[in-house]
């Protein structure tokens, strides 16, 4: 007796009503339609990245790459937004990019890992990401930390992160080129405790 037209353009999914069901407004969807050109894809970032994306945005454009968990090119696009809060509860806030999608390479409900770039930097102290802990720093506030080795003893160190990417942290301050730094055993460590060097495992790989 009537006729609906889609509000949006996109990809149709289940159509959950045939014809001769009766159907009202605000009742069981008739069908969901999800927009995939743009596709829009989501994440949520350490807050500590808020002020250097912030200052990126700003600037200019920022690029994006995603990329699908099993692997093929990866998809380019644009950082359009910021949320206006951090959760507490998890210290992150969230992010979103714009992807034109012409080829549909990205779809709803995809899991993909986001690559921002913020600039490139000639040189930098990088550390294992693993050797980073968040929590309470050496003066008394929330932040992130290290334990540096010297003189075979641990000193809690407070440091300030540019970014993580591959399983290491490319470091803002805190940590000088050369140091020791803790990678293990970070449970047990307290300033000033006394530790020993332990031997990296062999691969059985020949040189």
């Amino acid at each position: 007796f009537t006729h609906i037209e889609a509000p949006i353009s996109g990809r149709t999914g289940t159509i959950s009503a045939t014809i001769g069901n009766t159907v009202k407004a605000n009742d069981v969807p008739l069908v969901t339609i999800n927009q995939v050109q743009p596709i829009r894809v989501q994440a949520a970032l350490p807050q500590r990245y808020l002020d250097v994306l912030r200052e990126a945005m700003a600037a200019g454009v920022v690029p994006v790459l995603a990329m699908r968990t099993e692997g093929g090119d990866p998809a380019e696009g644009r950082l359009e937004y910021l949320d206006n809060a951090v959760d507490q509860s998890t210290g992150t806030f969230i992010a979103r990019a714009v992807f034109e999608n012409k080829d549909e390479h990205l779809w709803p409900g995809m899991l993909v890992t986001l690559v921002l770039t913020l600039g490139e930097e000639k040189a930098a102290v990088v550390i294992p990401e693993v050797a980073v802990q968040h929590g309470q720093s050496s003066q008394g506030k929330s932040g992130d930390y290290v334990f540096v080795i010297a003189g075979g003893k641990a000193a809690k160190r407070d440091v300030s992160i540019a970014r993580v990417q591959d399983g290491e942290a490319v470091m803002l301050s805190g940590v000088q080129e050369g140091e020791q730094i803790a990678v293990d055993g970070m449970m047990s460590l307290k300033e000033g405790k006394a530790v020993s060097e332990k031997a990296a495992g062999v691969t059985g790989k020949k040189p």
